[in-house]
């Protein structure tokens, strides 16, 4: 069966809950909703007879928010921008051990989800393009090349940019998406920043407790005043959202629109003729990580007539006000600004309706819009994308941006499709003035670019904007690595390029596996542990969870045993193992789960398997309700082993490489002043547990990878970069430079090239050189100067080494266990590269194994495995 892409909407499972209006009020907004609406004189919004629905996300679907919010329902945005500012200056300039620069490793042709994509009105060469959690890049050729322009900032999280028209160095950013779906990662947003020359340098403007930004909007001829729509913070409801404005470049702010403390402000639009006329879109919403309501009686469209400090709610024509709405988008034609547009998203997130007034708004027709409507041009999630833009010169061309493109003419007349093959959940056009022919499109695929209004149109290929969940790394190949991505399906790249990349299982890829000794074999999953296996080296995949039972988490662990890869585990709530390659599976565990609805979270699942290489009996299990399970005979019993762990999402569970009654764990989360680490160890099979993250910041932790030739030296992926010990915790250093504060979702070492590679969220992966970031004495035997292939081993292995004089050199296997099995070479070697070729004897058994060379009073080793090949 060749898969296809799947979007997440068709994955979603949806139940409907209904609530009275009164319990709204008595619950949710507390007295706050009338005391604000008396101010407003909006009391005629209270619907009498209308109901509030709820709809109750699948557990784990907001996978970002749940896993680092657990167990208090909230965020500390305080300590993740103190962390992200902390790695920033600690790899400023850093000369330390760890110097070493991170190569970018791809893709660059999946692309990720754009946010915002602004043009210089005055030259069509510029343009700015906002990756949602990839920072912001710049063109001055037209969209043919691009450059990263905000890498030294500690947010990449973008909501959207605006250029003053008078003055186009000047540009103004809101960070924080402010589209707030599943896949969006909100929380490392700090407000408003403004650049004065073209983007090279950047200052922060405060606005840091907006949270997330859906639109700013700069005066036409006075680039000191600007407008901030923001939404507040999408899992509380909190005072700081709606409009702000700023009469002196962002120095200070005024709140000048605010209605209710979870109605939000999701667009802005000046009359560029008379800007004393500004226009705004306002947006109720409330969530919480298990179920949202994107709507509500405040959502509606509001018109200043003296530069945004009064407002009036229109209605004439437009949907009745006091009806439940979800969100809105405004926009007006910069020739013509008499001529506005707006479209509303219905209570059930489809398309509703887009108006449209030829008189700036005092009145309002329906537009013929019947076609979106059959189309479902919203889809079922319009509060995802509901954006539209009308051509600046002609006012008849309108854009409607949904799950798919849409576009007028006739100024409402008709509605066809535009932009059509392109990935689906568009989120941003842009129109240059100077040819309304040069269009280009931000959808949650990447950058499209049309040169006649969107008929026709190409991919760009080269941009870094690739959100992963996972990274992988072919033990054969090393130029082989795969991912899974969100939005983008799992993909590869066999040659290495950055250009190459394609696609191999549908919808938010996962998990993926390549056999490290027959890499016909590949495994991958989407979301709730759908696992498919590939047995023709990636071409085509089947599915092979028959047989497991219950839910999966949306990032659900597959792993490979140690030493034979024919068994994998897997966990739902309970852990399955498979012997043949996933054709059948076998519980080997009771369920290992509990549901904790502690601050209103709902989670059961397991997030992380590890069995120890030292000993295959030993297998520990990591759940989202903050449990560490752990068998000490393959299965047959477990024992709960959290002890005194802190309760949060454990991330990963990670057996040591050379001691069997060691491993580590990483949780999610923050500490809320119980002072909890965020990595721990123990050296007695969990019996305890020791804290080994002092001096990291205050940060979840996704990932711990164990060096296999270094003993104590651990890599540690975290929400604001990578770190390093060489000492077992007792210090960290970030480790390596040259790659943005970005959420790090997972890491794989290649051990026969000291490779490490890390998935990142928002800007591809990366790769480190572990030999030159380590500082290894070129006087010594360095990992770089001993290398071993092919790993795992079949029948022969290689050993290659260098050395920088004439010494007396041994070179010998051990086990696992530390006894020597053979000496392979035992005498003095000439400076210069050496092989060795080892035939592996038929009577020993798979296993792991270490490759130990001297040099002098040197020495250095590295492990392997080999397979008994029957």
């Amino acid at each position: 069966m060749q898969v296809q892409h799947i979007n997440k909407n068709e994955m979603l499972i949806l139940s409907i809950k209904y609530y009275p209006m009164n319990k709204i009020i008595q619950y949710a907004l507390t007295g706050i909703f009338f005391l604000v609406i008396s101010c407003f004189g909006l009391l005629s919004f209270l619907p009498d007879k209308k109901s509030y629905r709820e709809i109750e996300e699948t557990p784990g679907y907001d996978y970002f928010f749940a896993s680092r919010s657990y167990p208090y329902g909230k965020i500390d945005y305080a300590a993740h921008q103190k962390a992200a500012a902390q790695y920033l200056t600690r790899t400023s300039g850093m000369k330390s051990v760890a110097s070493a620069a991170w190569q970018y490793a791809g893709p660059n042709n999946i692309g990720g989800r754009i946010s915002d994509i602004e043009m210089d009105p005055s030259n069509i060469n510029i343009a700015y393009l906002a990756a949602s959690s990839g920072g912001i890049f710049k063109t001055n050729d037209a969209g043919n090349s691009w450059f990263p322009v905000f890498d030294d900032q500690p947010s990449m999280s973008m909501g959207d940019m605006a250029i003053a028209p008078s003055n186009t160095d000047i540009i103004y950013v809101g960070t924080g998406e402010a589209n707030g779906g599943s896949g969006s990662l909100t929380y490392d947003a700090n407000g408003v920043y403004k650049s004065t020359d073209g983007g090279l340098t950047w200052t922060h403007k405060g606005l840091e407790l907006t949270r997330m930004t859906g639109k700013m909007a700069v005066h036409p001829s006075n680039p000191d005043i600007v407008f901030a729509a923001t939404m507040g913070d999408l899992y509380g409801h909190n005072p700081d959202r709606g409009l702000f404005r700023s009469a002196n470049g962002g120095n200070t702010w005024t709140k000048v629109l605010f209605l209710t403390d979870s109605t939000g402000c999701i667009d802005v639009v000046i009359n560029p003729q008379n800007p004393s006329i500004v226009y705004a879109a306002m947006f109720e919403r409330s969530r919480n990580p298990n179920n949202k309501r994107y709507y509500g009686v405040t959502s509606g469209v509001w018109r200043s007539m003296d530069g945004g400090i009064t407002w009036n709610q229109l209605s004439n024509g437009l949907p009745p006000i006091g009806g439940l709405y979800s969100r809105i988008a405004i926009d007006l034609c910069d020739a013509s600004p008499n001529i506005v547009y707006a479209q509303y998203i219905s209570d059930s997130y489809e398309f509703y309706g887009i108006y449209k007034s030829t008189n700036g708004g005092n009145s309002w027709t329906q537009t013929n819009d019947n076609f979106l409507v059959q189309n479902q041009a919203q889809g079922n999630a319009g509060y995802w994308y509901g954006k539209i833009k009308v051509d600046p010169t002609d006012p008849d061309i309108v854009f409607v941006i949904g799950f798919d493109m849409y576009k007028t003419t006739d100024g409402g007349s008709s509605y066809d499709y535009t932009f059509e093959l392109t990935h689906v959940d568009h989120h941003a056009i842009a129109i240059h003035p100077l040819d309304h022919n040069f269009v280009m499109n931000g959808c949650d695929g990447g950058l499209n670019i049309s040169q006649d209004g969107g008929d026709n149109w190409i991919h760009h290929q080269d941009l870094p904007i690739t959100q992963f969940y996972t990274c992988e790394i072919d033990e054969s190949d090393p130029l082989v690595l795969v991912g899974g991505t969100q939005d983008n399906n799992t993909v590869r790249t066999v040659t290495g390029s950055f250009y190459d990349w394609e696609y191999l299982i549908g919808g938010d890829g996962f998990y993926a596996l390549i056999d490290p000794v027959d890499n016909t074999y590949w495994y991958g999953e989407y979301q709730y542990g759908n696992i498919f296996r590939s047995d023709d080296g990636g071409i085509t995949f089947n599915y092979i969870a028959n047989g497991i039972s219950g839910q999966g988490n949306w990032n659900t662990p597959i792993v490979f045993d140690p030493v034979n890869p024919q068994i994998l585990y897997t966990g739902y709530q309970q852990v399955f193992k498979t012997n043949d390659r996933g054709d059948n599976w076998t519980s080997i565990s009771p369920d290992l789960t509990t549901v904790d609805v502690t601050g209103n979270l709902l989670f059961g699942t397991i997030t992380s398997i590890h069995v120890s290489p030292v000993n295959l009996n030993i297998i520990y299990a990591g759940t989202d309700d903050g449990k560490v399970w752990r068998t000490l005979n393959g299965g047959i019993n477990w024992n709960n082993v959290t002890g005194t762990l802190p309760t949060r999402w454990v991330t990963r569970v990670t057996c040591d490489p050379f001691i069997a009654s060691r491993a580590f764990v990483t949780l999610s989360g923050y500490r809320y002043h119980d002072n909890i680490s965020h990595i721990y160890m123990t050296t007695n099979n969990g019996t305890t547990w020791q804290n080994i993250g002092n001096g990291l910041p205050d940060i979840p932790c996704n990932d711990v990878v164990a060096d296999e030739s270094q003993d104590s030296t651990l890599y540690l992926a975290t929400d604001a970069g990578t770190y390093f010990t060489t000492d077992m915790g007792a210090s960290w250093d970030p480790l390596g430079t040259g790659m943005p504060v970005l959420v790090c979702t997972d890491l794989k070492i290649h051990q026969p090239t000291k490779t490490l590679l890390v998935g990142t969220y928002g800007r591809g992966m990366y790769k480190l050189d572990l030999s030159e970031a380590l500082g290894i004495d070129e006087s010594e035997i360095a990992v770089n100067s001993l290398k071993i292939f092919p790993v795992p081993v079949t029948e022969k292995l290689n050993i290659r080494v260098e050395i920088n004089s004439s010494l007396h050199n041994k070179i010998r296997i051990f086990s696992i266990d530390g006894k020597p099995l053979e000496t392979i070479f035992d005498g003095t070697l000439s400076k210069g590269a050496h092989l060795f070729k080892w035939k592996i004897n038929n009577d020993l058994p798979s296993g792991i194994y270490f490759v130990y060379a001297e040099s002098g009073n040197k020495s250095k080793s590295l492990k392997f495995v080999y397979i008994k090949i029957k």
